[in-house]
């Protein structure tokens, strides 16, 4: 999947904080840089699948998961989903991330691909290739690769470990997803590189 470089994501952010289009698909993507979720995923996620409260996101199954996957959500993407949801409907089966046209049809699977190309990222990122620089980042950010993979809800790669080993690593995710997200605000205002501390 066509992706940025790392070191070109200070300009990607840069980009998206100042894209004027639709606040819902801006969100959208935003949502996926603070998670490393699927387009998938934003797009079907519904608002009961959130406690804002406890600051998680309880991800339906999707694929061939068989349960729900838990991800800490960072300050800044609880007050992005505070600001959107004025633009929703507010029942805990109604969508977070909506089509701009309706709020009972789901977002078209090209809307965050279309905004990305609007941005001025046309044949150099997609969509799904943003998981790719989340990956990328929390590795730079010190983290160990199982903490990273067990956040984007990677397939464990030997079947023996997929079936007994069900770690979550919750407490050390929500450190690593805020710590994460820091790091994006400080690349709002900047459009160089900046240096990742160790975790």
């Amino acid at each position: 999947m066509a992706r940025v470089a790392f070191d070109e994501l200070g300009n990607f952010v840069t980009a998206l904080n100042n894209y004027g289009g639709h606040p819902l698909t801006k969100a959208a993507v935003w949502m996926m840089l603070y998670t490393g979720m699927r387009q998938a995923s934003i797009r079907r996620a519904i608002w009961k699948d959130f406690d804002l409260q406890k600051a998680v996101w309880h991800r339906q199954p999707e694929k061939a998961d068989s349960k729900i996957h838990t991800l800490p959500l960072p300050k800044q993407a609880i007050e992005l989903l505070e600001s959107i949801k004025p633009l929703t409907g507010q029942g805990d089966n109604d969508l977070v991330f909506p089509s701009v046209y309706s709020n009972n049809r789901l977002m078209s699977e090209a809307a965050m691909g279309q905004a990305i190309t609007r941005m001025g990222y046309k044949d150099r990122m997609v969509g799904h290739g943003l998981r790719g620089v989340v990956s990328t980042g929390l590795n730079e950010l010190g983290f160990k690769p199982h903490i990273v993979k067990a956040q984007l809800g990677h397939k464990k790669g030997d079947p023996v470990e997929g079936a007994y080993n069900d770690a979550k690593h919750l407490k050390v995710r929500v450190k690593m997803m805020n710590q994460w997200a820091t790091y994006l605000d400080k690349l709002k205002a900047s459009a160089k590189i900046i240096p990742l501390r160790s975790a």
